[in-house]
């Protein structure tokens, strides 16, 4: 019996969210036709197709829901184990401040993800105004924020450029 190799799973899963081959290859920074010899070569080792056309789509088969579930846990257990093993491991309280916008769109999904992978690590979140988190940060209070630009900013350790990824 072969073993699933972690990267095809990281690949499948990817296909599977993105809801493409052409997709996922940007994701896993490979071209669509080197994605789809993966996936190949996934299904010739689990012995079964993952996928099968439906139109213009490609559908999973009952073979490859079976093992998208699997393949999540293979990789969530990879990346708490590579946690585990990070000689950084960072622990303690993280005092975290963002806008509201930010609050009910992005961060519950990016601090649960952030949250698996640092269970050493308590989030103290605080949702406010750009200024009045930014005058906290300032005050010590907390230790990053994520808001917009205001004009009453207080001195600024560090401003990042905003990526939406």
């Amino acid at each position: 019996m072969n073993d699933l190799p972690v990267d095809l799973l990281r690949t499948f899963v990817a296909t599977v969210d993105r809801g493409s081959m052409a997709k996922a290859a940007r994701l896993v920074q490979r071209t669509p036709s080197a994605v789809s010899l993966q996936m190949s070569k996934l299904g010739e080792l689990v012995g079964h197709p993952l996928f099968q056309r439906h139109g213009r789509s490609q559908v999973l088969t009952r073979a490859g829901e079976t093992l998208l579930g699997c393949a999540r846990e293979i990789l969530e257990a990879s990346e708490r184990a590579m946690a585990a093993m990070s000689k950084d491991r960072i622990e303690g309280p993280v005092r975290f401040g963002a806008v509201q916008d930010l609050a009910d769109t992005l961060l519950p999904h990016a601090l649960a993800e952030f949250a698996k992978q640092n269970p050493r690590i308590t989030l103290h979140v605080q949702v406010g105004a750009s200024a009045a988190l930014l005058d906290e940060a300032q005050a010590g209070d907390l230790d990053f924020v994520l808001c917009f630009q205001s004009r009453r900013a207080p001195r600024v350790i560090r401003r990042e450029q905003g990526v939406w990824l």
